[in-house]
């Protein structure tokens, strides 16, 4: 499904909307490892991950802790940098190689005074982030790390032949020896 495609999901966008977000929206490469945010700059742009995927961490002291992981058809950015234009404390990689669809903060906000459909759209983009982020609290405070661990396979099934273990231990929660114990079980 094409970028277009998932924003008509949404809502459906006139000739005009389409056309001016055909003109802000930028195609982006970003190989593997490579990083597309680093924790403590503000974050410029809005992501739709054509293909690959994305991680958001942060490394505090050495402790690396992963916030997200963003896949095929979802959006990306530093949530919080992105819309309050303050340093992000996070960071984003690409864990593989991706193609993006990118869209600069000050676009972004062109469209949403020009045309009301950019308005859903952001505010679907918002909800679908927050109830994410609100599963991933209740999930961490609420579930054991079986639990967890059973969430993220029903979620996001692809998730443990793309991304390397200890990424998926540090989103749990968990360390590695506890993941590799929860998964000897399955």
């Amino acid at each position: 499904m094409s970028f277009l495609e998932s924003i008509a999901l949404i809502t459906p966008l006139s000739v005009k909307a389409k056309d001016a977000l055909t003109a802000i929206a930028k195609p982006v490469t970003f190989l593997k490892n490579q990083t597309l945010l680093e924790e403590g700059s503000i974050c410029e742009y809005l992501y739709y991950v054509e293909k690959g995927c994305l991680r958001g961490f942060t490394n505090q002291d050495g402790n690396m802790a992963t916030y997200w992981f963003a896949m095929e058809r979802m959006f990306a950015t530093s949530f919080g940098s992105f819309i309050s234009r303050t340093a992000s404390r996070e960071s984003i990689m690409a864990i593989e190689d991706c193609d993006l669809i990118s869209i600069h903060y000050p676009d972004l906000e062109k469209l949403y005074s020009q045309f009301h459909e950019f308005e859903t759209v952001g505010r679907i983009i918002s909800q679908e982030y927050y109830l994410r982020l609100e599963d991933r609290t209740y999930n961490l405070q609420f579930l054991s790390a079986k639990e967890r661990y059973e969430q993220l396979i029903l979620s996001y099934p692809s998730l443990l032949q793309r991304v390397p273990l200890g990424y998926i231990a540090s989103y749990l929660g968990i360390s590695q020896e506890t993941l590799s114990r929860i998964r000897a079980k399955f």
